[in-house]
């Protein structure tokens, strides 16, 4: 009986890949540069306004909604801004021992649940929802816990309005688990094990995951050099695009006490975003990640497209803009609305316009650099994908 029950499992999964082929990224065979008339059919820029209240380092976190762009200094301040015009609206910080204050920070990666235009910020045993259009909190998701000892890592994704799904610790994932599926008092309903991933086990850790929603389903990637991302079903988690990095047998897991040598040339991907055409994503080369790529993959052709070049002084290898011939775009994030958004670095513009003048711009392009100064906030781009 046991050894049937295990060939019908097998079976059963073997049928669930077949039916769930992922998408093969392979990153050592691309020769194809990457610009944005390549991947978009519109590009909006939104450039912050700067003032004294609010002022945005390089490394800043963001997300865009119909109405706002939310802008972070990680583990620090938090700014909201009016999409269309840029204009700083004000701060949503609200640190602080009281009952409608956080005590750890505001979420920066799948902190915002664009449905109900609500942010979380992580408190000790539990998650604090404030409502970005008037700052005040109006959610708290507990933390869920197995015998008392909270499981659940940095953030919850929302399944529904009563539902939400985390991975879980370190030492949760040596008892075999891997995500569990949880309510606002933190009752878990389901629990995904180590058996019921198919394909290479990329959750065995403590580690940051990438979700997304797309065309009814969920997903997500886990930031590392154990690059997969899976497509979480009612029963098991399905491979569904799986990059081929070359990297070898170094996991991200057992970083601590190996030399940084040792994972210099390691590809280690940092954010994955899909649309109906395109795989977004970008990834770094190196524990350190001094240097970033902002890469794509055509679902349709079979292209993988990587830049080939930076410009001015800019750390990272952004999507060429030969739309308005400005200096590329560094890729921050997706929507719900399948919007991808980023940043030009205006250090780097300004330094690109120092030497090279208004050359090869579009009047487009010249608006927004006539005025500029090198301590300004970013300019937002906003590109809606190809189909």
């Amino acid at each position: 009986m046991k050894i049937f029950f295990c060939l019908c499992s097998l079976l059963y999964s073997l049928l669930s890949l077949a039916q769930n082929k992922p998408f093969i990224v392979d990153l050592e065979k691309s020769n194809e540069d990457v610009s944005l008339n390549i991947l978009f059919d519109k590009i909006e820029y939104v450039p912050l306004e700067t003032t004294p209240e609010c002022f945005l380092k390089p490394g800043a976190y963001y997300y865009v909604t119909d109405k706002y762009i939310v802008a972070m200094n990680t583990f620090w301040q938090t700014y909201l801004f009016d999409r269309k015009t840029g204009k700083f609206i004000r701060g949503l910080d609200r640190e602080g021992g009281g009952p409608d204050e956080y005590r750890r920070w505001i979420v920066y990666l799948n902190g915002l649940n664009e449905k109900r235009n609500i942010l979380y910020a992580n408190d000790i045993d539990k998650w604090k929802g404030y409502d970005i259009e008037t700052g005040e909190m109006v959610d708290i998701i507990k933390k869920p816990s197995i015998n008392n000892d909270i499981i659940t890592v940095f953030s919850p994704w929302a399944i529904n309005s009563n539902q939400y799904i985390g991975n879980v610790s370190a030492e949760f994932c040596k008892k075999g688990y891997r995500l569990v599926v949880f309510n606002k008092q933190g009752f878990i309903s389901k629990v995904y094990k180590k058996e019921n991933i198919l394909g290479a086990d990329v959750l065995s850790g403590d580690g940051l995951l990438i979700f997304y929603n797309y065309k009814g389903k969920l997903y997500f990637s886990r930031i590392g050099f154990n690059a997969m991302t899976y497509e979480v079903g009612d029963k098991q988690i399905l491979p569904h695009i799986i990059f081929r990095t070359g990297n070898k047998e170094i996991p991200d897991l057992q970083l601590d006490g190996i030399p940084s040598s040792a994972v210099s040339d390691q590809i280690n991907i940092l954010w994955v975003g899909e649309s109906d055409r395109f795989i977004f994503f970008k990834y770094a080369k190196g524990y350190s990640a001094m240097t970033t790529y902002n890469c794509a993959f055509d679902k349709k052709n079979k292209k993988l497209y990587i830049p080939h070049s930076k410009k001015a002084c800019e750390s990272h290898y952004g999507y060429t803009n030969d739309t308005d011939g400005l200096t590329s775009v560094i890729l921050r994030g997706m929507n719900k609305n399948g919007e991808v958004y980023g940043v030009l670095d205006v250090q780097a513009l300004s330094e690109y316009v120092k030497l090279n003048g208004e050359r090869g711009m579009s009047e487009r392009g010249k608006r927004l650099v006539s005025n500029l100064m090198e301590d300004d906030n970013p300019i937002v781009v906003i590109a809606t994908p190809k189909k």
